[in-house]
């Protein structure tokens, strides 16, 4: 756990409560986190079942905070002069455009070669 920057998170009491009277109480239950601070998060048993075990609810107190991306039409990975070369090399510019259809189909040629 140490190697893997791990954290459990357990109430440290007793969640499994045995019908023979001779057998210890145990903590059963924990969870492993990682990446979360150690005050942001609380362990706290639950009581509502009724059972011979007592699960514990893990609550998180952190605050999101969004992260605004301005929307884009492209990533960072793009290589543009390739695509430049690519149209320049494939597309035809030299079209009639003279009814609508025409400036139709030639869009829809357009945006599928894109």
């Amino acid at each position: 756990m140490q190697e893997e920057k791990l954290m459990y998170v357990s109430t440290g009491e007793p969640t499994y409560w045995p019908s023979d009277k001779r057998k210890v109480f145990d903590p059963l239950d924990f969870g492993i986190t990682k990446g979360i601070l150690a005050h942001s998060i609380q362990a706290v048993a639950g009581f509502d079942l009724s059972s011979d075990h007592s699960p514990f609810l893990l609550n998180m107190h952190i605050k999101v905070t969004p992260h605004n991306c301005p929307p884009t039409l492209s990533s960072k990975t793009t290589d543009w002069v390739t695509f430049q070369n690519y149209i320049n090399e494939n597309l035809t510019l030299k079209v009639p455009l003279k009814t609508d259809r025409d400036i139709e189909d030639y869009v829809h040629h357009l945006v599928r070669f894109i």
